[in-house]
């Protein structure tokens, strides 16, 4: 994990998950941390309560779990 990012293992293993869920990443980049920040934005920015980082923190896995 990267240090920037601030969730724990599960949390940040199940965000990942919903990503790819949501179609913002592909099943094959779950381990590629460039294209999980990418997505990460992606989501961020269709949200605009998120602050547009980059950053998998609990603002961003609170509202990945409301969309799925």
């Amino acid at each position: 994990m990267m240090p920037s990012w601030r969730l724990g293992a599960d949390d940040f293993n199940q965000a990942v998950e919903w990503l790819i869920q949501l179609g913002y990443l592909s099943g094959s980049s779950r381990s590629d941390k460039d294209l999980i920040a990418s997505a990460t934005l992606r989501f961020q920015e269709a949200h605009p309560q998120l602050d547009d980082d980059g950053i998998l923190g609990r603002a961003t896995l609170d509202q990945l779990q409301r969309v799925v």
